[in-house]
């Protein structure tokens, strides 16, 4: 492919997967105000379906792009050159936003599943400095029991939530103690 048509090519590509990613935090965004609502109203039911949902717009997302990009890339679709510059227009498109690496992953998974990598190759995919560093537990002691109940408390009604506290304050506490009794148990 010669080299403007691939900067164009790779320039299309980049917008592709920007507007999926785009459509995909909407839908999210979407799900999320529908998950408030559903936990007000105890719906749980409906709250276990829209979970279900939330991750099928992702993999449905997903699955559309690849396929809008093999319709625009035809044999190019797994030349590397061309992921290498879609790459680049996409972090020249993506890097300014709050969630960058979120959109950095919605890349990398469009990458997955064309070139059904092993591993990570980082020529065609985002790769965080440090994300091999292990993730530290956050219940560590029994003090804190009181506190994790009392930030859920303070999570759910600063949150716009519409509860009243008393009634979920057991709940709150139930969470708490099972948080520590995991980290003691290293569960």
């Amino acid at each position: 492919m010669p080299r403007t048509a691939e900067r164009s090519e790779a320039v299309r590509g980049a917008a592709i997967i920007e507007d999926a990613f785009l459509s995909y935090i909407k839908e999210f965004q979407r799900f999320t105000l529908q998950a408030r609502l559903r936990f007000e109203a105890r719906d749980w039911h409906g709250a276990l379906q829209d979970s279900a949902d939330r991750l099928d717009v992702y993999s449905s997302l997903v699955a559309h792009t690849v396929d809008h990009l093999h319709d625009l890339l035809d044999e190019h679709t797994r030349d590397k050159d061309a992921w290498r510059a879609m790459k680049g227009a996409y972090l020249e498109r993506v890097n300014d936003r709050t969630d960058s690496e979120l959109a950095e992953t919605f890349f990398n998974s469009i990458t997955r599943r064309i070139f059904v990598t092993v591993g990570v190759d980082s020529d065609l995919e985002f790769v965080a400095a440090g994300a091999t560093q292990p993730l530290t537990r956050m219940v560590k002691t029994d003090r804190q029991v009181r506190t994790i109940g009392n930030f859920c408390m303070g999570f759910f009604s600063q949150g716009g939530f519409k509860l009243r506290l008393p009634e979920w304050q057991p709940l709150f506490m139930a969470y708490s103690l099972l948080c520590f009794v995991a980290e003691w148990c290293k569960i």
